[in-house]
Order: structure tokens, then C-alpha cells, then sequence
């Protein structure tokens, strides 16, 4: 007679399937006492929560960063990173006292469409200067539409 095989301290095979089901399945979440399911819409939610919570970490570090900055350029404290060295710091009402403006006729690539002009000229028109906000120098350059030809612009050449 062969020996037969004590099953008393096997899982009745109702429970092991739903055992194994548990294991595998992705869709369960043990969390203490509580199972809860994840359907694919809160999966869908989850993904899009670690999608926003990372794009506000980048943006948090890159304002924590641009804030940094300004306020070295302010106090005049910019610390170099990398193997690089600050020659100068162009912003500013000094900003314009690191370049030429070049004046003449645009190149044939935007077929003479601007016509390049000097500082003084470009500062009566009000397309290049300095403004100031809130305490803070903003540079700004643009353009000027005329209505016989080229339009009147600004093109700096720096002079180192």
C-alpha cells in the first residue's frame, strides 16, 4: 500500500488560488489592515500626481535658483561655478557701455529689411534702454516700423 500524503496543513485549493491571485495581481495595495484596490483611472490619477509633483520640484529649484542669481548680481557677490571665471557683469544702466552699435544697412540675409541705428538714435525712439520696475533695471531692445523702407533696429557688437 503507498504511503498517503498528509494534506491537513495545505491551504484548501480555494484559498491558495486566491492566495496567488493576491501575489501577482498589481491591482492590490496592502496598507495595515485595509486592501485596497487600484483601478486604471487611479493609476492614471497617481501617474499624473508624480508627473505634477515633479514638475513643481523643477520649477521651485529653478526660481530658488534664478532668485539665488539675482541676488548676487544685486549685491555684486556672483560666485563663479566650474572652471569658468566673471569677467564682468553686464546688466543694467552700464549694460550698453559693453557694446558698439553697429549702424548701416542689414546684411542680404534679411534682404536690407533693417536698417541698423545708433544709440542715440535708437534711445530717442524708445526701442533700446533701460527701464526700471520695482527697483529692478530691465534692458530692452526692439524695433521700429517705418513707412518708407527698412525698418529702423538695433545691433549691438560687443567690444571685447
Amino acid at each position: 500500500m503507498a504511503p498517503q500524503e498528509d494534506t491537513s496543513l495545505l491551504p484548501k485549493k480555494d484559498e491558495l488560488s486566491h492566495l496567488e491571485y493576491k501575489s501577482r495581481a498589481s491591482d492590490f495595495e496592502d496598507i495595515g489592515d485595509i486592501t485596497l484596490t487600484s483601478s486604471p483611472p487611479n493609476r492614471l490619477r497617481n501617474s499624473l500626481l508624480n508627473v505634477f509633483i515633479v514638475a513643481a520640484s523643477a520649477i521651485l529649484v529653478v526660481s530658488f535658483r534664478t532668485t539665488i542669481l539675482h541676488i548676487q548680481t544685486q549685491t555684486g557677490n556672483l560666485v563663479p561655478t566650474g572652471p569658468y571665471r566673471l569677467l564682468e557683469a553686464q546688466y543694467g544702466s552700464n549694460f550698453f557701455d559693453y557694446y558698439t552699435f553697429y549702424e548701416g544697412p542689414d546684411s542680404l540675409g534679411s534682404a536690407g529689411y533693417n536698417d541698423y541705428i545708433s544709440k542715440e538714435a535708437a534711445t530717442s525712439l524708445q526701442i533700446a534702454g533701460v527701464k526700471e520696475e520695482n527697483g529692478e533695471e530691465f534692458v530692452y531692445m526692439s524695433s521700429s516700423p517705418t513707412k518708407d523702407g527698412p525698418r529702423s533696429s538695433v545691433r549691438l557688437e560687443g567690444k571685447q
